[in-house]
């Protein structure tokens, strides 16, 4: 293998929809250069699927962030009233967007806000990875 590996950093589960969000952690749902390419991160959507030999989770949808959380990596999500939090490990960053669980769709792609983790005092990062 060529780089680390790059799965889903996090995962949230939308109960009545039986869906699940898996946010890949490099950008392309990569690793390598090609995963540290801002502006590429992506949502994978599964939906759980029961059958006669058991349950799966199909993947149904792929989401792209939207150009306000163009970060070189991301490491956690959550969603709460109508607003998704995005963080960054790598930019140290959280970007808060907003986002419509019924139709799985972001705002305007350069709405949102940008908030850096605390800095040192020539405004280095403090807090990454």
């Amino acid at each position: 293998m060529s780089h680390e590996n790059k799965g889903f950093e996090s995962i949230i589960y939308l109960p009545e929809k039986k869906l699940l969000l898996g946010m890949c952690e490099g950008n392309w749902c990569e690793g390598g250069k090609r995963g540290r390419q801002v502006g590429h991160g992506k949502i994978v959507v599964s939906k759980l699927t029961r059958d006669a030999d058991g349950c799966s989770w199909d993947v149904v949808d792929m989401l792209d962030l939207p150009g306000v959380a163009d970060f070189q990596d991301y490491s956690a999500m959550a969603i709460h009233e109508g607003k998704m939090a995005i963080l960054s490990q790598e930019d140290a960053a959280l970007a808060l967007v907003d986002f419509d669980v019924d139709t799985l769709a972001f705002g305007n792609d350069d709405a949102g806000v940008v908030m850096h983790l605390p800095r040192d005092v020539h405004c280095n990062i403090v807090y990454c990875n």
